[in-house]
């Protein structure tokens, strides 16, 4: 019982840490892309820089899914 425990305890702060490492990875790229005039509607579609965003916040949101 407390080695299942321990476990999850482990698996949890695994998650934790990664999830902020790439919140803090997903805050750099959006500051990037104001600092490069990237911020429109536009360029969410065509451009790679957003298409870096987008896939980072998919990675997180599944991240966070499996804490649930």
């Amino acid at each position: 019982m407390w080695n299942t425990r321990i476990r999850a305890n482990l698996f949890l702060r695994k998650v934790f840490n990664l999830s902020y490492d790439r919140c803090l990875l997903l805050r750099k790229k959006v500051l990037e892309l104001q600092e490069l005039d990237l911020w429109k509607i536009d360029l969410i579609k065509t451009n790679e820089k957003w298409r870096e965003v987008i896939v980072l916040c998919d990675k997180i949101k599944d991240m966070i899914k499996k804490i649930k």
